[in-house]
């Protein structure tokens, strides 16, 4: 096995979009717990407020829901971490300056 491979050492049976899926990941099975009851609620969402009835429509909308999801936090962490520069970048001015003084 590759090094860079995931250990898959937990295992979970899990219910997406009312089909029963046996997921294997590095995550904990908490954390596989969780991402499947996301995913299947971004799914009845989709269906419910689109009225979607086809299931891989839906399911492929709740993808859209889910990665629309991921990138506005990922923008968001952009921006906080441009401001944490900005603060870190002004906090190390000031050290200097009181450093001259």
């Amino acid at each position: 096995m590759d090094a860079r491979e995931p250990k898959l050492d937990h295992s979970r049976r899990v219910s997406i979009c009312g089909e029963t899926f046996g997921i294997r990941s590095d995550a904990p099975p908490e954390t596989i717990e969780r991402v499947a009851r996301l995913v299947d609620d971004r799914f009845q969402r989709a269906r419910s407020q689109m009225g979607e009835t086809d299931r891989f429509r839906a399911a492929v909308l709740a993808g859209l829901l889910v990665a629309g999801e991921n990138v506005e936090t990922l923008e968001e962490l952009d921006a906080v971490r441009a401001e944490l520069q900005a603060l870190k970048d002004r906090l190390q001015g000031l050290v200097q300056r009181l450093s001259e003084d």
